[in-house]
């Protein structure tokens, strides 16, 4: 009953929300260091195919940002609804955050992209 107890207290995210590529009419990333934020130019697509293999965790996500820096932020615009996430690394794991929504691990190889 404790294993019951512990994923109804502390659920797993729901599976991320992405758009289809073709819907999206806009999209910014940019690169937050702690003190400044660095508009990028990356392969939007490449990126989306990471976070589409995204894995829900346990924890919750509170905020509009991250608490650890540096992290990098995806904004999407499709004519029906904004996506954004969050792309960082903490305690040696690769996460990426949907604000308000959900908390998920990425394979580690996504940051490569904005080397």
């Amino acid at each position: 009953s404790g294993y019951f107890s512990y994923d109804f207290n502390f659920p797993y995210a729901s599976p991320i929300e992405y758009p289809n590529s073709t819907e999206i009419k806009d999209y910014k990333i940019l690169k937050y260091d702690g003190q400044s934020e660095v508009e990028l130019e990356n392969n939007l697509e490449e990126i989306m195919n990471y976070i589409k293999t995204a894995n829900p965790t346990r924890e919750m996500s509170v905020s509009e940002r991250p608490g650890v820096t540096p992290y990098y932020y995806i904004a999407l615009e499709t004519e029906k609804q904004s996506y954004s996430y969050c792309i960082y690394t903490e305690n040696s794991k690769v996460y990426v955050e949907m604000p308000y929504f959900g908390v998920y691990t990425i394979d580690e190889k996504v940051l490569d992209l904005f080397s």
